[in-house]
């Protein structure tokens, strides 16, 4: 396949296209004398191109002269360009085409020798290609995930009662939780010190109130006495007094005490936890002394820490 092939057949044959040799098929019609020109220039074209290993271009110029005249000759030298331009397969198409335009071919035992060769070297080459060309591996499905069971859990021992021995007899030792943090117990303590406070101050303060009232309500009682002429007494306003100078005097009392122990929650909140038992802390003691006179309605109150 690879040898250099022999002119085109036509020049084999000895066709000649000005003078009028064997280039026309039998069926075909008579050419014109210009068809014959452009058909003699396109084969010389053809075979400059075949001389010289241009067998694309020779090809091209074959099959446009076999359009115009149809002479089986070209077939046969384009299946000898396909050939030569390493194209087994559009060689054999050609070549069977050749035969079968002319059976009766002085050439024919040669060309069937070239289409067996070139059908055993396609084969040959289809077989060094799937030998070369390794089977698709197998797909192997995935192994199944095997979830592994979680673990048993671990048994916590219940906690030894307080008379517990360890081996001879010792006392086993009980673990105290920690103690909490001394900051957050002096804040909180802080905050409920100031709210004591100022309720006993809020307290106080209404009951102060209740004093200027009961004070109103005596004065005015006394300048009904004092009058001239008198004026007639009124029982609703010494009735009224008396009820003013008790709130007065109540409210007074509590608010002091509420405050006094608000205070003594704040002087007493900086202490450590940890300070010795035998200073007990430090007391506040209020006296409340409510007075009444004609006249005259307060209380007083004496604060000693």
């Amino acid at each position: 396949m690879g040898q250099r092939a022999l002119p085109p057949l036509v020049i084999l044959l000895g066709l000649s296209l000005g003078v009028g040799g064997i280039g026309r098929s039998a069926s075909a019609a008579e050419l014109t004398p210009l068809q014959k020109q452009e058909m003699k220039q396109l084969y010389e074209r053809a075979t400059r191109a075949y001389d010289v290993g241009k067998y694309n271009e020779a090809i091209e110029e074959y099959q446009k002269a076999y359009e115009i005249g149809g002479d089986p000759p070209m077939l046969y030298n384009i299946a000898q360009a396909y050939r030569l331009n390493d194209q087994p397969t559009e060689a054999l198409r050609f070549y069977r085409r050749y035969l079968q335009r002319a059976p009766s071919a002085r050439n024919r035992e040669d060309v069937e020798r070239k289409i067996a060769e070139l059908e055993k070297s396609v084969e040959d080459k289809r077989k060094a290609a799937a030998a070369v060309t390794p089977p698709p591996a197998p797909v192997t499905p995935p192994a199944p995930v095997v979830t592994a069971p979680p673990p048993a859990p671990v048994p916590v021992p219940a906690p030894a009662p307080a008379d517990a021995t360890v081996g001879g007899g010792v006392p086993a030792t009980i673990a105290s939780p920690p103690a909490a943090p001394v900051e957050e117990q002096s804040s909180t303590r802080a905050i409920i010190s100031w709210s004591v406070l100022g309720a006993g101050v809020v307290t106080a303060g209404v009951g102060a109130v209740f004093g200027i009232l009961a004070k109103q309500k005596s004065n005015s009682v006394t300048n009904m006495s004092s009058s001239n002429p008198p004026v007639e007494f009124n029982p609703q306003l010494e009735h009224d007094g008396k009820v003013y100078n008790n709130l007065f005097i109540g409210l007074t009392i509590a608010g002091g005490a509420v405050a006094a122990t608000g205070v003594v929650l704040l002087l007493t909140g900086g202490s450590s936890a940890e300070a010795p038992a035998a200073a007990p802390p430090a007391t506040a003691q209020a006296t409340f002394i409510p007075w009444l006179g004609a006249g005259l309605v307060g209380a007083g109150a004496d604060f000693r820490f």
